[in-house]
């Protein structure tokens, strides 16, 4: 899998909205309520064949594999990647993936794209989209048949803020204007990141999120949540069950478009 500069096996498969490092809202019944949901776009799902399920569970008694709330969460060693990829093998699944290279952080996308070659759904087509505010400085990288890259030129933004909200602006807007009839699922990606080890269709959910390495262990009272009651992402001290990277994450397309749509609105707010 990717990893956030220390290797990490932990992908967490979330049929929920899962807010990221800073961003937090109201759970009820094991589900996220979304204050934006009324203005959500329904499109079209694009279909992919039902595929039968085999059990392919190997099982970790070390580490959580199930949520509260009956989603797993995927490490390695809890299933086989070549009879998973198998299952997707011959449809017309397609994954797109962001990765936003701006200023000194430009210098990472050459070894992030040859690592995501290598490792990124692998037999599959795959579209990597790039934002830069730097087009020519974007590395040649020889790509499998079925995946290429469209470099997508952005201005240069300074403060993280700035960064952060217009990343979700063009992450729907993306959605919105091409990859609604194109793709199946996006995978949202820090560039300052490489691939250590396959990532393929284990990964697929409605939503998904990658714990954080520094705290996948800690309990809930160590979580570096955001505990000013004046904040809008304040968590209660009982409030939260996991705490997550911000440098990867993903899903299918509506609800990928939804949680970067929310982020967006709270960002703006």
């Amino acid at each position: 899998m990717i990893s956030l500069k220390i290797k990490t096996g932990a992908v967490i498969l979330l049929c929920v909205l899962l807010l990221g490092l800073l961003y937090s809202s109201v759970r009820q019944s094991g589900r996220v309520i979304d204050p934006f949901r009324q203005n959500q776009i329904s499109p079209t799902k694009r279909q992919l064949p039902m595929l039968p399920m085999p059990g392919n569970a190997t099982g970790r008694t070390d580490v959580l594999t199930m949520t509260s709330w009956s989603v797993p969460v995927v490490w390695e060693g809890t299933f086989n990647p070549v009879l998973l990829d198998s299952l997707y093998q011959g449809t017309s699944l397609t994954i797109a993936a962001t990765v936003f290279a701006q200023g000194k952080y430009i210098r990472f996308l050459k070894r992030f794209l040859e690592t995501m070659e290598q490792h990124f759904f692998t037999g599959f087509n795959v579209h990597v989209f790039v934002y830069t505010d730097q087009p020519n400085e974007v590395p040649q990288v020889k790509m499998a048949s079925g995946r290429q890259l469209t470099v997508k030129t952005v201005p240069t933004v300074n403060r993280w803020q700035d960064i952060s909200a217009s990343r979700m602006f063009l992450i729907q807007a993306l959605i919105d204007d091409e990859l609604l009839d194109y793709a199946d699922f996006i995978f949202c990606l820090d560039v300052d990141s490489e691939f250590h080890g396959h990532w393929g269709t284990e990964s697929l959910g409605d939503l998904v999120g990658v714990l954080h390495p520094g705290y996948y262990k800690a309990h809930r009272s160590a979580l570096p949540y955001e505990r000013r009651p004046i904040s809008k992402a304040y968590m209660a001290p009982e409030e939260g069950d996991f705490y997550y990277c911000g440098g990867a994450f993903g899903g299918n397309l509506q609800e990928v478009q939804r949680l970067s749509r929310n982020l967006h609105h709270q960002l703006l707010g």
